[in-house]
């Protein structure tokens, strides 16, 4: 995220709103499930959540970097492909 905060200014402003709005359409699916596959929806979007958040702040110097890569842009071809099967 850093690295493409460098080069896009208001292009992090839109993939945080991306990644908002794919946290609570998880969300919104999570609530109307009939079946317990909402549970798994709520843990799919605490997991994208997590991970966001602890990225952000450590671009922007509020913790410490620990090496939590961002989903969906900075893991590789296999995870993504993974992340992206979950998701869909």
């Amino acid at each position: 995220m850093s690295a493409w905060a460098e080069e896009q200014d208001q292009g992090v402003l839109i993939a945080l709103g991306l990644y908002m709005a794919l946290l609570l359409r998880l969300v919104q699916n999570a609530q109307r499930a009939k079946d317990r596959a909402g549970s798994f929806c709520h843990g799919v979007a605490a997991a994208l959540g997590f991970h966001v958040l602890v990225n952000v702040a450590m671009v922007i110097g509020a913790m410490p970097v620990t090496g939590i890569p961002l989903p969906l842009m900075s893991y590789g071809a296999r995870p993504l492909c993974l992340f992206l099967a979950i998701v869909w």
